[in-house]
């Protein structure tokens, strides 16, 4: 094996000294640093496992084809190989995992095709990679911390509609990906640490129905972290000062900044930068994580330019606006606020006054494509007010929180 300079090819057997033996592995090591610069394992049948550090460090390698015989690859197998291209894993359905750094450093892999069997992709594995797309299938259930941090050259990433079982993505999974553009957040139950992407494209796109769980996941989290607890059974006190308190910290995680989705919670929640939309919606979220019912609290906004959110307790409306740093206020004092707001040539905007303001209904997250999956619209507040109800949201008692309407 050590004489072999360019091309490897493995069979199912090899012979020597008048005696037959089955090729079942290739060892530790067993490559590393090499001048081999193309693999070919498909005739190998009875090829089961490559072992750690394999291939390991061969620079020269630019092609990889496997048996699909091949039950697993295991650490570092390909890692540092950085002029490899073309990875082939041939069909194989035996591979459930993608081991801790195998690809770690291949800044040629543009493009990998993994297998539908695999289940796990763990640490490190594609870190610093080339790769310019990634589609995560259904069947994955669990990526590990850094498995494609730094990727500098990543621009959409897909996690594939379907499977019945929750994708756990771990610790800075995808941080440092600054060309990320797109990610498709397809996956029905996803359960997602604050930081996967930090670092990221303040630009990206984020979209798909499974940007609900992964946003709610994320605020879980955030609430355990700023040891914040809401009850039904609270007090109208304690429950002011939970919505005052959750405020405050949604302000200070959030920068403010104008990016491409600055009203999309999941794209916010994850680059932690937006404006008035952006923490409006993770507002929103944090308090349904909490376990807010969703006739308490909403987010709503001027019909123009700005936006902010209403709670209720006692059985009274109240805004909040995270971005301003104005907390539980009478829509009153916010008229007030507002109205002194003037365009370029010096007049208060329609959109301005509250009669026009609105109330978003059944939006979790503003993600451009979120009326494909939750038929999010807009209603007005007075309207919301004189029915009394919206969407199963129960308006009761008086209007002592909202009391500028003229009817």
């Amino acid at each position: 094996m050590t004489k072999v300079k360019d091309n490897l090819k493995l069979y199912g057997t090899i012979s020597a000294e008048n005696t037959t033996y089955n090729v079942t592995g290739i060892t530790n090591n067993a490559f590393k640093g090499t001048a081999v610069k193309t693999v070919d394992l498909s005739a190998a049948y009875n090829l089961t496992q490559i072992y750690n550090g394999a291939f390991w460090g061969c620079k020269s390698l630019t092609s990889v084809k496997l048996s699909s015989s091949i039950k697993g690859v295991s650490n570092d197998s390909f890692r540092e190989c950085t002029a490899l291209k073309t990875f082939n894993f041939n069909g194989n359905s035996n591979i459930t995992t993608i081991g801790d750094r195998m690809f770690m450093g291949d800044t040629a892999l543009t493009s990998i095709s993994i297998p539908y069997s695999v289940t796990h992709i763990w640490s490190e594995s594609f870190k610093g990679s080339g790769l310019t797309e990634i589609k995560i299938s259904n069947n994955v259930k669990n990526i590990s911390y850094d498995a494609f941090r730094n990727c500098n050259k990543l621009k959409k990433i897909t996690f594939e509609a379907g499977g019945s079982k929750q994708l756990y993505l771990g610790q800075h999974v995808f941080a440092g990906t600054t060309a990320l553009q797109y990610v498709y957040l397809n996956r029905e139950d996803i359960d997602a640490e604050t930081n996967v992407f930090e670092g990221t494209n303040d630009n990206v796109s984020m979209q798909g129905y499974g940007s609900t769980s992964y946003t709610q996941s994320i605020c879980k989290r955030l609430l355990k972290t700023w040891n914040l607890t809401y009850k039904t059974s609270y007090t109208n006190s304690q429950k002011k000062q939970f919505f005052t308190d959750l405020a405050k910290k949604v302000g200070s995680y959030v920068k403010a900044a104008d990016i491409k989705e600055e009203g999309c919670a999941a794209t916010v929640i994850s680059v932690k930068k937006g404006t008035c939309g952006g923490y409006a919606r993770v507002f929103y979220n944090c308090c349904i994580a909490a376990g807010v019912p969703n006739t308490d609290v909403l987010v709503g906004g001027d019909s123009h330019c700005h936006a902010w959110n209403y709670v209720k307790y006692g059985g009274y409306w109240y805004q909040v606006d995270c971005g301003w740093s104005r907390y539980c206020e009478n829509a009153q004092q916010y008229y007030n606020l507002l109205k002194t707001w003037k365009d370029k040539n010096g007049n208060v905007p329609t959109a301005h006054r509250p009669e026009n303001w609105i109330v978003c209904v059944d939006n979790m997250t503003g993600a451009e494509d979120e009326n494909h999956y939750n038929n999010p619209y807009c209603k007005n507040f007075d309207q919301v007010l004189r029915e009394g109800k919206a969407n199963g949201i129960s308006i009761t008692g008086k209007r002592a929180g909202y009391p500028i309407s003229n009817y």
